[in-house]
């Protein structure tokens, strides 16, 4: 199922400017903010990359001091791309 979510969500990041209606009538910026609890480290960055770009034109991912905290705890799990994906967010 992560292989499939992961799929997705590449997709999504590579066509979203020619699918932003897309955005407007569905729930999947909320769906990708759940991602970021997947226990698969690839996921959770994608899901990460995904939202910064979706929310670009919106001033970027809404990050708490409760989830810099979750992400800092999990950077080990990452590869060297996704701890500085993941380290680029929470500066």
């Amino acid at each position: 199922m992560h292989k499939s979510i992961l799929y997705a969500t590449r997709i999504y990041k590579k066509y979203y400017f020619i699918l932003k209606f897309y955005l407007e009538e569905t729930d999947i910026v909320e769906s990708l903010y759940k991602m970021i609890r997947d226990n698969d480290p690839y996921v959770l960055v994608n899901a990460l990359e995904a939202l910064k770009e979706i929310l670009l034109n919106e001033g970027g991912i809404a990050i708490s001091s409760k989830m810099v905290i979750y992400l800092l705890n999990r950077l080990k799990e990452f590869n060297e791309w996704g701890q500085a994906s993941v380290l680029g967010i929470c500066s």
